[in-house]
């Protein structure tokens, strides 16, 4: 029973790796076996080999099939209890519909079956990610306006989740929208502060000409929240930026210093201090600041041999 309830994730793989194996190898009749693969689920038919050609009854059978199997999940969507096999069958009538009718169908599919209000799921973030995955596949030929309230909707229901800002990035390389993008993702850092959120604002800046003042003020308004001021990527992060690419020794000595108050316990963070300042700090500090280390239990271990070798270079 519980493989019978399974059914769509196999016919959803298998759909898949024929779309994949065509695409690959650009084999037509592996497109044609998906489309017949999908069929199969859609007209609630018993899965047999792949013969020929796809008859054109079978298609709208299945067409009109997908739609009834969904309309009765309506109640799934109304309490938010969507299931994996749920998720896998409307991908399901979706890919189909992409396939036969076009990438635009395939996308209402989910836009009607699916309105993604409030649901925060992992079954419904899969959904989501489905989508967006489609989006993103057809971005070349969707208007701005037809893709960019879907984005944010995305973002603002599912913070945490990367596919969503890569997909506004991938919009600011075809649109010009660096306002409306950075209005944007300001909201969602101060709504929701994230290091997700934070790392896509910090790479749409990285190439922008003048850009220091800006990506100071991320990394600043970001360590303002009690939460990621505990965070070790951050301050990494902010230490390289500082020292590699701003090559502002003076501040990556105050983020250096900042960073080992606020997260003292990562060692990866003295390393990173040591090896990024070793010609700004004197020997003094560097040697303080081991022993503040050792004070802390957090030890760094090298090769002896290497420390010999030095001794014979000194003598």
């Amino acid at each position: 029973q519980d493989l019978v309830r399974k059914v769509p994730i196999l016919y959803f793989w298998y759909a898949e790796m024929e779309i994949s194996i065509s695409t690959s190898r650009n084999n037509s009749d592996s497109a044609h076996r998906a489309i017949y693969i999908l069929s199969c689920l859609g007209s609630n038919i018993k899965y047999s080999s792949f013969g020929g050609p796809i008859s054109r009854p079978l298609v709208l059978r299945a067409r009109q099939g997908f739609k009834e199997q969904i309309r009765s999940l309506r109640s799934a969507f109304a309490s938010g209890c969507l299931k994996e096999e749920s998720v896998a069958l409307i991908c399901c009538a979706s890919l189909f519909e992409s396939m036969t009718s076009g990438y635009s169908s395939g996308l209402e599919v989910i836009e009607e079956a699916c309105p993604f209000s409030e649901s925060h799921t992992l079954e419904f973030e899969e959904l989501w990610m489905y989508y967006i995955k489609l989006l993103q596949k057809n971005l070349n030929q969707l208007s701005l306006s037809r893709v960019w309230p879907s984005i944010l909707k995305g973002v603002q229901t599912y913070p945490y989740n990367p596919k969503s800002y890569a997909s506004m990035l991938t919009l600011s390389c075809l649109y010009s929208v660096p306002n409306n993008l950075r209005l944007t993702l300001d909201k969602c850092s101060q709504r929701d502060p994230s290091i997700v959120a934070l790392l896509f604002a910090l790479s749409f800046e990285w190439s922008k000409a003048g850009s220091y003042n800006r990506i100071h003020s991320l990394f600043e308004r970001a360590l303002a929240d009690d939460k990621l001021q505990k965070s070790v990527l951050l301050w990494r992060c902010y230490l390289a930026y500082e020292a590699e690419i701003a090559c502002n020794t003076s501040a990556a000595r105050r983020v250096f210093f900042r960073a080992i108050h606020a997260c003292p316990w990562s060692k990866r963070l003295w390393l990173d201090g040591f090896q990024k300042l070793s010609s700004v700090l004197t020997m003094k500090e560097l040697s303080d600041l081991q022993e503040v280390m050792h004070g802390k239990e957090l030890f760094i271990r090298t090769d002896i041999y290497e420390i010999l070798l030095q001794d014979e270079d000194d003598i």
